[in-house]
């Protein structure tokens, strides 16, 4: 079949099949299916630029407002709470990788709902984190660790939400939450002259939030309110004096506790001398050159000596070095009571008295000296809590 068609139309939209002259006229053959393809084209076309236009005169739509969320943080004294413990278990599992099995309730309420720690609550002491309240008392802020670095620390919290109030002394649960929603627990020990972080716990499905370093700062601001809150309501006689800020041990190739070293000032007690040494630039390359392992914090073995001599000044006694002491204790009753952990041939572990197995071991004066300085060490009345090996 042959059309005629403009040429224009011929070359931009068909296929051309044959070309030929006739009368006056240029005749072109193309195919009768591109001429409607050509027609639903411009149709399709038409219908998107009529599309275009009505979506160009429609107002914009206007994006949905977030709604904010409210963070709270409570405090209550230490007891068994089913949604903290189910938060405890999530937590374990996820975070630490525990097995299903290894989580009870009764480790869980041992590790962190039991204390020995009474509770002494301060009735005049109200809850109060206005900003008066949150200034340090006297110009002294308190420490984390519990050294003398006093003046570093802020005279207030500025955190965008309020913080638990001082209302006496033990064990608490304090909780996190994000609409009312659980998401972070820690557990704290209130004592006169600190507070102490014992643990915390965190929803996974929040990590993103870094909930530990956020609880850091609310213990940290919680110390100081509660020094202030003290410093009105106790006597004058000073004897309860909240100054510190304590995270507990610390170990230097644990990347868990490598955050602790990150909040400032910081200092950490030496176990040779029991004087607070500052972790600055100096002492974590010594730590990173032992690979975590000093047995003394201190710059010199010349300092540590001083420093001893100041706490025992001071009424602190420090760790008993081996010596008279340890030579004593060689032909005691506390070094043949000692449990000495013995592995079998076959990998099982016996418990066994010293006093039982002296004779069967060789350098038998030298095991004896040693744990005479164990013993020396750890007291007599621990020694007898703890299996020794070696």
């Amino acid at each position: 079949r042959r059309d005629c068609i403009s040429l224009d139309q011929a070359q931009a939209s068909f296929r051309v099949m044959d070309i030929a002259a006739s009368k006056g006229f240029i005749n072109f053959t193309v195919q009768i299916a591109a001429l409607e393809q050509l027609k639903v084209s411009e149709a399709c076309q038409c219908s998107s630029r009529k599309v275009q236009h009505r979506q160009k005169s429609l107002p914009k739509a206007s994006k949905p407002k977030l709604k904010p969320k409210t963070f709270t943080v409570d405090m209550a004294t230490s007891q068994f709470v089913r949604e903290e413990y189910d938060l405890y278990c999530k937590y374990q599992l996820k975070v630490h990788n525990d097995a299903e099995a290894a989580v009870n309730r009764s480790d869980y309420s041992r590790f962190l709902v039991e204390s020995p720690i009474p509770s002494a609550p301060i009735t005049d002491a109200s809850a109060n984190t206005d900003e008066d309240s949150l200034a340090c008392a006297g110009g002294e802020n308190p420490t984390t660790h519990g050294g003398d670095c006093d003046d570093a620390w802020p005279g207030s919290f500025n955190l965008p939400f309020d913080v638990p109030g001082f209302t006496g002394f033990g064990t608490f649960h304090q909780q996190y939450r994000i609409d009312g929603k659980l998401v972070a627990v820690g557990i704290v020990d209130v004592l006169p002259g600190c507070l102490s972080s014992k643990y915390l716990f965190w929803d996974p499905d929040y990590a993103f939030l870094e909930l530990g370093k956020v609880s850091a700062l609310v213990e940290m601001a919680f110390v100081v309110q509660a020094k202030s809150k003290l410093a009105r309501n106790v006597p004058a006689s000073g004897v309860v004096r909240m100054r510190h800020y304590y995270q507990g041990y610390y170990l230097h190739t644990c990347p868990k506790m490598v955050y602790k070293s990150q909040y400032k000032p910081c200092e950490m007690l030496c176990p040779a001398c029991l004087s607070w040494i500052s972790f600055d630039a100096a002492l974590k390359e010594r730590f990173d050159a032992s690979n975590g392992h000093l047995e003394s914090l201190c710059a010199s073995p010349a300092e540590c000596k001083s420093r001893q001599a100041q706490a025992q000044a001071r009424g602190i006694d420090s760790l008993p070095s081996p010596g008279d002491e340890s030579k004593v204790l060689v032909d005691s009753d506390a070094v043949d009571d000692v449990l000495i952990a013995v592995r079998h041939p076959d990998g099982r572990l016996f418990l066994r008295k010293y006093r039982d197995i002296k004779k069967a071991i060789p350098l038998q004066e030298e095991v004896a000296q040693r744990i005479a300085e164990w013993i020396s060490s750890c007291g007599p009345s621990l020694a007898k809590q703890i299996a020794y090996h070696f």
